[in-house]
């Protein structure tokens, strides 16, 4: 378990590159993490040299990606090697590290809300685990019965919670900008991070080291900038990677 504890694995796929916050993000990543952690860089291409079919009892040739979401595919990768796995816009700061002492108590660790809808973007588990291992094979049967269920659904609906430990995406300022205003959206989030209404203490006030921003909610004019204009705007989120990085 050891081994598993440290790594961090990266998933960029070809809509987060050529993206102004995912390379902030990612470039983040590689400054302040520590040197015993082992962090990985996952793309569409790559995705699958790091799942070990032999493990998973799965026949590789009978193993078609196009059809299997991105949090299946996580949760392959979290069953062959453990740590944590996130999206690459996905801020890290002050001591995330601290989040791998819970895989002492359960083997997955997820993030949701009140009603224990599971977030995409990020999972933590220990090597081998037996829920991921059953959560693999129960969407391998959905699959081929045609259930369009993600596995996110599968893990609510299916299988005992006590086994996953559901963290409070909006305690946990996962989702800052509902933890900051207590509702969510497009406007919301653009509000929050791309205007200067919210200042760079409130932001490190309400996370504790695991914030997940949303690419796609990007304004236009400032998704493909260049890094270090970027850093020059006037808005929380430029802010917020100034301070990381001098860190």
């Amino acid at each position: 378990m050891e081994n598993s504890l440290k790594k961090i694995f990266l998933y960029k796929d070809n809509a987060r590159k050529n993206d102004v916050v995912t390379e902030l993000c990612e470039k983040v990543i590689k400054t302040t993490i520590h040197q015993e952690y082992e962090l990985h860089i996952l793309d569409e291409e790559n995705i699958k040299s790091y799942i070990n079919f032999d493990l998973l009892e799965i026949d590789s040739n009978q193993f078609d990606f196009k059809i299997f979401n991105k949090d299946f595919l996580f949760l392959c990768i979290m069953y062959c090697h453990g740590g944590i796995i996130i999206y690459s816009d996905t801020v890290l700061s002050k001591n995330f590290s601290d989040i791998f002492i819970l895989l002492d108590n359960v083997d997955l660790v997820v993030f949701g809300d009140c009603c224990s809808k599971i977030y995409e973007g990020f999972f933590m588990a220990n090597k081998g685990a037996l829920i991921l291992k059953n959560l693999i094979k129960k969407y391998l049967t959905y699959t081929k019965n045609n259930h369009d269920g993600s596995i996110l659904e599968i893990a609510t609906n299916d299988l005992n919670t006590s086994e996953i430990m559901i963290l409070d995406a909006e305690k946990f300022g996962y989702t800052l900008e509902k933890t900051l205003f207590g509702v969510s959206g497009n406007y919301i989030y653009q509000n929050c991070y791309f205007t200067n209404g919210v200042s760079v203490g409130e932001f490190f006030e309400n996370t504790k080291g695991i914030t997940k921003l949303q690419h796609t909610l990007t304004p236009i004019e400032y998704r493909n900038m260049p890094v270090q204009e970027f850093l020059n705007q006037d808005i929380l989120l430029a802010k917020v990677f100034n301070k990381l990085l001098a860190l």
